[in-house]
């Protein structure tokens, strides 16, 4: 049975500057699944996290809706092999009136030989004269475009993560890629899955870059003009 459980706690970080709880959609049946995807929803009443949280809820529930909906035709078909599990565990990168990023690692189930593990991400800033959620691109200067951007500074820090363990290099980063990000005070961190940047053996990365790292192409006057001043 679907339901949205109470808030798990309450936190108030000097570093993201903003109050927050997690909530999260849970279910769970003996046998057959155990589910749980949370989000969080920021309780500092401001532009941006109007927009950020009723985004930050239907993320996690479409994952959760979509688990649930399989598992329940699973189960109407006679249930076979052993339980499956979803959970869903969101990372706040910064949180603060002009900007939101939130990161999530996912851990999947629905049988065979191994989970599947992923990551999901949201970032929110202004964007066309208001709070929207935003891509890589609404972080560059004009011109700069995501993928280039993506395979000048990322794509060398994760063939070097791949070298250490004796992994063939990836050829080239796309926009889709370019675009699973979180922003912390830092930096950025980009976050890759099973399967999205090789063979499922390999594992996740995440690739980490500090605004050092990244002298060309971010718009330093723009949505990030504040957390560039900060050292990693």
């Amino acid at each position: 049975m679907k339901h949205l459980s109470s808030v798990l706690f309450l936190t108030l970080a000097a570093s993201l500057g903003t109050a927050q709880t997690f909530e999260a959609f849970q279910s769970k049946k003996a046998d057959r699944w155990e589910a749980s995807a949370a989000y969080p929803q920021f309780l500092t009443r401001t532009a941006i996290n109007g927009v950020a949280n009723p985004d930050l809820k239907a993320t996690a529930k479409k994952v959760y809706d979509e688990f649930m909906r399989e598992a329940k035709t699973f189960e109407r078909e006679g249930w076979q092999g052993s339980s499956w599990g979803l959970e869903l565990q969101p990372i706040v990168g910064v949180a603060n009136a002009g900007i939101v990023s939130v990161m999530w690692n996912g851990y999947q189930f629905t049988g065979g030989a191994n989970p599947q593990l992923f990551y999901l991400s949201r970032t929110y800033g202004p964007k066309n004269g208001k709070f929207g959620v935003l891509s890589l691109a609404d972080l560059l200067k004009k011109g700069t475009k995501p993928a280039d951007f993506a395979n000048k500074y990322v794509l060398p820090k994760l063939n070097n993560v791949k070298a250490s363990r004796d992994i063939s290099p990836y050829e080239a980063l796309t926009t889709e890629l370019a675009n699973q990000f979180v922003v912390t005070p830092a930096g950025i961190t980009w976050l890759f899955g099973k399967y999205d940047v090789g063979a499922g053996v390999e594992g996740t990365y995440e690739i980490k870059l500090k605004w050092s790292d990244m002298p060309e192409g971010l718009d330093d006057q723009g949505v990030l003009s504040g957390l560039m001043k900060k050292v990693w």
